[in-house]
């Protein structure tokens, strides 16, 4: 069983190999081009290869570079920036270059012999990343204090859960300030409110009915039901006269079965003109202050429906 897992994490580690010796490669290539793209004072362009390597294999050599070729070309708050984190990036794996400490000199003299001021900027919550306007787009720092220019410059600063913040602020030579930017929680998205079905109160009715049309209305359907019954009801009596005399037993089922429709059809037009008709007449005599009301209530899927009159 030993030897087996030994024989399973040497095939990883051969696997794993050309991967990384890759990513050595693609580093030590991106810092090759920097080096000499800074030796031709391409200090923009080597910035970025140096950049490019850190994200390909992170090495303290990378950030250290980065902060050289600002102080180089006179960058101080970005060289001030880098210097610090490549210091603060030192480990024994990971040693720092030689020439950190002489680049750190040079950075303290140059910064004691220009006018700059030095601006503390705090930001609440401390955890917050800084943005200046001076800065690339991609760089951004802790709270801290950084030695400025004259000049206006815009701060922003940005934390996870909270509403970014701006500061614009304008740097006399030599004179120091403090900012603080206050970043404001972010605020939480409310759902809509859940809108259920809409209750219409009985005692919240709609206006009366119209008595004139709706009474017309009733009479003149009635009148057409009581028609569509004696029609029905003169066949029926036909048919029944059919099957008291059937010409043969085919011929009594087949009236037989038209005799219960046409049965039921009268009966049913029957009920119905005299529903019409008997409303019908409620209405044109009522007395029109007297109101017939409809009202309905809906709610959890269910409806009511009420017809009342008012005396």
């Amino acid at each position: 069983m030993a030897r087996l897992l030994a024989l399973v994490t040497a095939l990883l580690v051969v696997a794993a190999t050309p991967t990384w010796a890759d990513e050595a490669d693609e580093a030590d290539d991106l810092v090759a081009q920097g080096n000499e793209l800074a030796r031709n004072r391409d200090f923009a362009q080597a910035i970025e290869k140096f950049k490019a390597a850190d994200r390909a294999r992170p090495r303290v050599q990378n950030i250290c570079m980065i902060g050289l070729a600002n102080l180089r070309r006179q960058h101080l708050a970005q060289a001030e920036v880098y210097l610090e984190r490549c210091r603060s990036r030192v480990a024994a794996d990971d040693p720092a270059p030689e020439w950190l400490a002489d680049a750190e000199a040079q950075l303290a003299a140059q910064l004691a012999a220009t006018d700059v001021a030095a601006v503390d900027i705090q930001v609440v919550p401390a955890s917050a990343r800084v943005k200046l306007s001076s800065f690339s787009s991609d760089e951004s720092f802790e709270p801290r204090i950084l030695h400025l220019t004259s000049g206006p410059h815009t701060i922003t600063a940005s934390a996870p859960g909270f509403a970014t913040a701006t500061k614009e602020i304008v740097v006399v030579a030599r004179t120091d300030q403090a900012v603080e930017l206050v970043l404001a929680p972010e605020a939480s998205v409310v759902p809509p409110p859940v809108v259920g079905p809409t209750a219409t109160p009985l005692d919240v009715a709609p206006p009366p009915i119209e008595h004139g049309g709706w009474s017309t209305r009733l009479l003149v359907a009635g009148a057409g039901a009581v028609v569509g019954a004696v029609v029905l009801h003169a066949l029926a009596f036909h048919t029944r006269e059919a099957l008291a005399n059937p010409a043969s037993a085919d011929a009594y089922h087949a009236h037989e079965g038209t005799f219960e429709l046409e049965r039921a059809g009268a009966i049913s037009m029957y009920a119905l003109a005299g529903a019409a008709i008997g409303l019908g007449l409620y209405l044109r005599l009522t007395p029109r202050d007297r109101g017939t009301r409809i009202g309905a209530t809906f709610a959890g899927g269910a409806g009511l429906v009420t017809i009342g009159w008012t005396r």
